[in-house]
């Protein structure tokens, strides 16, 4: 049985309230519900940006389309305007009038197609812009809200960062001092037992691991010397005596 002075290992008890402390603002940190959320915002929002870009550029194909349509109309009527002149003019041998006047009626046709087809890519433009607007409304939307939940989320690391780095130099100063045995012996223990090196001795039961003492076992510890360091039979973590233990 190892041995370390009885003082030092009631003030084990204070080194373990401050880890524990330290593990629950670590764990917080790392299991934020807060940083969760914007996990799951930044992950819409990702989902956002590609729908968005997609409607961005179905629109730009619409709007060439239409583009397209409108410069072939322009064409249309210029070339409308040129047979039309010649036309009237009346210049020409008979048989090239009538080729004026035959591709003039298919210009006509061809433009009346054109103007049509003009019109329903107009109705295809209109949905693809308010598709799109829709899909950036929505985006910055979640972008907004990413800022505002990284922020907080920012906010809270600040926080329990400054709480662990306080714990850390009240750490080192409770346990200054104390018997190194009996600290290299507490970090093994706490390292194998979920963070819970040392436990306080209660009314016959073990604080780490809540499990009564059978009395044989109780008997032995109310023999021990002071400065023996007891163990919990069932956890294996440091029994801590104080005057609180009732023995």
């Amino acid at each position: 049985m190892s041995k370390a002075p009885a003082a030092d290992q009631t003030r084990l008890l204070k080194v373990q309230e401050i880890d524990s402390r330290i593990d629950r603002a670590q764990h917080q940190r790392e299991a934020l519900p807060e940083a969760q959320r914007l996990a799951e915002t930044r992950e819409q929002l990702a989902h956002a940006e590609d729908a968005a870009a997609t409607a961005h550029a179905e629109l730009g194909d619409v709007q060439r389309d239409l583009t397209r349509i409108e410069d072939e109309i322009e064409k249309v009527k210029a070339r409308q305007e040129r047979d039309q002149t010649r036309l009237d003019s009346g210049m020409g041998q008979a048989k090239e009038l009538q080729a004026l006047s035959s591709e003039l009626e298919a210009l006509k046709k061809r433009l009346s197609e054109l103007e049509d087809k003009a019109l329903e890519v107009m109705e295809r433009v209109e949905e693809a812009e308010h598709k799109s607007e829709a899909a950036q409304a929505a985006a910055q939307s979640l972008r907004e809200q990413a800022g505002a939940q990284s922020a907080e989320v920012e906010l809270t690391y600040d926080r329990l960062d400054k709480e662990m780095a306080a714990a850390k130099l009240e750490r080192a100063t409770a346990q200054d001092g104390l018997d190194e045995k009996l600290m290299a012996l507490y970090e093994r223990v706490r390292a194998k037992s979920g963070g819970i090196g040392a436990a306080p001795l209660r009314s016959g039961r073990c604080e780490g691991c809540h499990l009564a003492i059978n009395p044989g076992d109780m008997s032995k510890i109310r023999q021990a010397a002071p400065d023996d360091v007891i163990r919990c039979e069932e956890c294996g973590r440091i029994l801590v005596r104080d005057e609180e233990s009732g023995l």
